[in-house]
């Protein structure tokens, strides 16, 4: 397990800061070796956009591109949705 806790200064809207943030943590895991990965999200809305198969042209869609290749270069690679409650790590 790992976890990173960043500022990010930029004035973006929350869905593309939790995208960003899933970003980072799949950029951690390739760095670092940490797979398989099971990525946990309590934002379901950058989760649907993430596992869906549709592109998106708004500012969100260049971060779930990214995502998207990088857990395509991965073995193993889920995200998940987990609401925040019941998600341990957030």
């Amino acid at each position: 397990m790992a976890t990173s806790s960043q500022r990010i200064f930029a004035p973006y809207r929350p869905v593309v800061a939790e995208a960003v943030g899933i970003l980072k943590g799949i950029q951690l895991a390739c760095e670092t070796g940490l797979v398989p990965l099971d990525l946990v999200s309590d934002v379901v809305g950058v989760v649907g956009l993430v596992n869906d198969t549709k592109e998106h042209a708004s500012d969100i869609g260049l971060v779930i591109d990214a995502i998207r290749r990088l857990m395509r270069s991965l073995p193993s690679c889920e995200l998940r949705f987990a609401p925040r409650a019941t998600n341990l790590v957030a």
